[in-house]
């Protein structure tokens, strides 16, 4: 009897023991977290993905690893809390994780909120570190900056022209009346008086004096010259031409053995080249000279055409003679894109009868240039009200004919442009060209750039002339900021009235005062 009733209390309690275990097994799965507020299942250790979902923790690695505490699951699987009811109840063990809630730091918005310094504005009205640029020592009292370029500054005192450098110290005194030529990206420049030019090198040494000059370049090492010369024979005195090799220390002359031929004008040298215009009484030829060989080779013969400067394939040319006319030359002669400025005139719809012209130009490296490609810049004044255009002219589609000019007794024949009103691309108050694409214009009052089409790009109450990839504008509340070829600012305000360009300075005036702002490529 006993044996029986021991067999059955046995079997009571093993049933009782597994349907307690079973519950316990169901309701220790599932447990919550609060983090933040936003209630999230989190299925027991199954639930470690979820830490990858917060794209901070991508940058603190330590908190990802952090869930290892999780992992141990000594809490859940010891046995001994489930013959009891009690833990099946309380399970706080699992509830309580501090460490996988740590990742609060990592939460916490602030760093993605860090970077909203490089969004703001701000930092385009700072300094770049690729806009090299500083403000230029003080000038003393009286003294003016005339131009500046290759580490020189050529100052005006009292009337007088000298130099110094870009620390302000002299390298030639102001006591010279004439100011021949701008600095080059060497250092190198002339002055002198009517009668005679100094070549200077950066240092103030002296390269070269030209007696009776009508006009000097330096580029490349060499210069370049025109000059007066007196014969004692009859009719022969002019001008002659000359360069001056300063790596070779050689002096070599031109002259053309008929008398009454002058050089008209001389170009600096540019990839070794250069070109003399020799003006006769009745035509005028143009050579090109070899700096090497230092031979001419004759490129075009016309009535009283001359050559400015060549800048890449080609040279801005003019002509004065029986008709008035401007364009482009290839450097080889073989192309003559030459226009009629009383045809442009014409399509222009502009009545001037009385006018001079000339070519504009701009300053690259020191140097007089007068195109970009196939573009450049006509300049023309009436005599009548002195008011001015400038007409910015493109031959890339320009067509040419042949034209007999002259009289019954003396005629040639001239090809000349036929269709100006393909060539104009705008006229304006003011035009300067510029390589940074970005061509300075004005209107009456206003001030703005415009592109090679014509078209306006920017405008400001000023502005000036781009150095390099560099301007000056002034915006509607008076500061002035140094913009680059986006026109993105660069610098810092300044107060300003005016501002312009001189050499490689960009200059701001406000009342009595100037600053420069020095500029190096």
């Amino acid at each position: 009897m006993k044996k029986k009733l021991f067999l059955v209390l046995s079997m009571l309690c093993v049933l009782g023991f597994s349907g307690c275990q079973g519950t316990d097994t169901e309701e220790g799965r599932t447990s919550t977290i609060y983090v933040d507020s936003q209630l999230t299942e989190t299925p027991d250790v199954t639930g470690e993905p979820e830490a990858t979902e917060v794209p901070e923790a991508t940058e603190v690695p330590e908190a990802t690893e952090a869930p290892e505490s999780t992992v141990t699951p000594e809490a859940t699987v010891t046995p001994e809390p489930t013959v009891t009811p009690e833990p099946t109840v309380t399970p706080e063990p699992t509830v309580t994780p501090e460490p996988t809630v740590t990742p609060e730091a990592t939460v916490t918005p602030e760093p993605t909120v860090a970077p909203e310094p490089t969004v703001t504005p701000e930092p385009t009205a700072t300094p770049k570190p690729s806009a090299k640029i500083r403000e230029l020592f003080p000038l003393a009292e009286g003294v003016e900056l005339m131009w500046s370029e290759g580490g020189v500054i050529i100052t005006k005192k009292d009337g007088l022209y000298g130099a110094v450098d870009e620390t302000g110290e002299e390298i030639v005194a102001n006591k010279y009346t004439s100011w021949w030529v701008e600095p080059n990206t060497e250092g190198q420049f002339a002055l002198g008086s009517e009668d005679e030019a100094i070549c200077f090198d950066k240092k103030g040494n002296e390269l070269l004096t030209i007696c009776r000059p009508s006009s000097v370049y330096i580029n490349e090492n060499c210069i370049t010259y025109s000059y007066m010369e007196y014969s004692e024979e009859e009719n022969a005195d002019g001008v002659y031409a000359a360069i001056y090799d300063l790596e070779k220390a050689v002096l070599q002359t031109y002259t053309q053995t008929t008398t009454r031929i002058s050089a008209y004008r001389v170009t600096p040298v540019m990839e070794d080249e250069f070109y003399i215009t020799w003006k006769g009484v009745d035509y005028a030829d143009i050579y090109r000279v070899d700096r090497t060989t230092l031979k001419q080779e004759r490129i075009s013969s016309h009535w009283n055409r001359r050559l400015f400067a060549v800048n890449g394939e080609y040279g801005v040319a003019s002509e004065n003679g029986w008709y008035f006319g401007v364009g482009l030359l290839s450097k080889d002669g073989s192309e003559e894109l030459m226009v009629d400025i009383n045809e442009l005139l014409k399509v222009c719809d502009l009545d001037v009868e009385n006018y001079s012209y000339w070519p504009e130009y701009f300053i690259k490296e020191g140097q007089h240039l007068y195109n970009i490609g196939k573009q450049m810049v006509l300049g023309l004044e009436s005599k009548t009200d002195n008011k001015e255009y400038y007409f910015l002219l493109d031959f890339t589609k320009a067509e040419v004919e042949e034209r007999e000019l002259g009289t019954a007794e003396y005629s040639w024949i001239e090809k000349i442009v036929s269709n100006p009103e393909d060539v104009v691309v705008t006229v304006k108050n003011k035009i300067y060209l510029s390589e940074s694409g970005n061509y300075f214009a004005s209107q009456d009052d206003d001030r703005f750039y415009i592109d090679a089409k014509g078209n306006i790009i920017a405008d400001f109450a000023d502005c000036s002339e781009f150095v390099g990839d560099y301007a000056l504008a002034i915006e509607e509340d008076g500061m002035a900021y140094v913009v680059d070829k986006k026109f993105q600012k660069v610098s810092e305000g300044y107060p300003a009235d005016r501002v312009y360009a001189s050499g490689n300075v960009l200059c701001i005036e406000k009342g009595e005062q100037t600053r420069y702002l020095y500029v190096t490529e």
